[in-house]
């Protein structure tokens, strides 16, 4: 029993070292990004000056774990290099910017994976199947009407969203340094 669970976790350790890595395209620098914001409830402060929930995007807990989310991805593009906005669905039009290319980083479609989780002594040490959330993200781009998807995981954008700005740093680093010209 234990040997075939070294097996599975060896084999899924494997798979993930095969993984295709992040590319993001070099054209970014000379564009304007627009990362989605996630989902969350809308608040107003009623007339006894407490705060309402207005429209409620996700239910209970699930809202307010997509606010802890916005603020982890804007955390993230805090240290981006190169010009973006994070804006809701609504507002993207709003935001394209003629004079560059405008990409919008977003969550695509989320699929349920079954995974198998080794057993704790809670479950009698047996191991259980769990149902994972993979979201994909989706880079597409507005001025040529691509999508493409960037890959699919746990966290949707703001599990990317550390590897993304990497990428783009990466892009950053390597272009040739534009020199002032003296007048």
């Amino acid at each position: 029993m234990k040997q075939t669970l070294l097996i599975i976790i060896a084999f899924a350790v494997f798979l993930q070292s095969c993984a295709p890595s992040l590319t993001i395209p070099s054209d970014l620098s000379k564009s304007l990004l627009l990362v989605e914001k996630l989902p969350t409830d809308s608040v107003q402060i009623n007339a006894k000056g407490k705060k309402e929930v207005v429209d409620r995007k996700v239910g209970g807990w699930e809202s307010m774990l997509n606010r802890r989310q916005n603020a982890k991805v804007q955390k993230i593009f805090a240290s981006y290099p190169f010009a973006y906005r994070i804006v809701s669905t609504e507002e993207v039009g709003d935001n394209i910017d003629p004079n560059k290319t405008t990409y919008v980083l977003k969550n695509g479609t989320t699929v349920f994976k079954t995974k198998l989780m080794t057993g704790n002594a809670a479950h009698g040490g047996a191991p259980r199947e769990v149902r994972v959330p993979k979201t994909k993200v989706i880079l597409e781009n507005l001025t040529k009407g691509r999508k493409s998807v960037l890959g699919e995981l746990q966290g949707g954008v703001s599990g990317i969203a550390g590897k993304f700005v990497k990428a783009a740093n990466k892009i950053k680093k390597s272009q040739p340094k534009v020199k002032a010209k003296k007048k």
